[in-house]
């Protein structure tokens, strides 16, 4: 609840919202951005807008080798419901 309220979502929200990031990491659905933009064949700079936008949700990459390149992924599925 407390992460709920940290960010700004009602519990049942921030529930849901937990159990699709852990479905898409299971089905390893989660890359950074630029890997997403070059695999749909869009530039980065769209699917970075989209991010913007609210239409396609990034999370932090806890993983990343790098802080500074893939430290925000995306879901490739859900990026290609958008554009594919």
């Amino acid at each position: 609840r407390a992460v709920a309220v940290a960010v700004g979502l009602d519990e049942e929200t921030a529930k849901a919202e937990i159990i699709r990031l852990v479905e898409a990491w299971l089905r390893q659905d989660m890359l950074p951005q630029a890997e997403v933009a070059k695999a749909i064949g869009i530039p980065l700079l769209t699917l970075n807008q989209a991010v913007k936008d609210g239409r396609l949700r990034s999370y932090h990459n806890a993983n990343a080798t790098n802080p500074r390149r893939g430290r925000r992924v995306v879901s490739l599925k859900e990026a290609q419901e958008l554009w594919v």
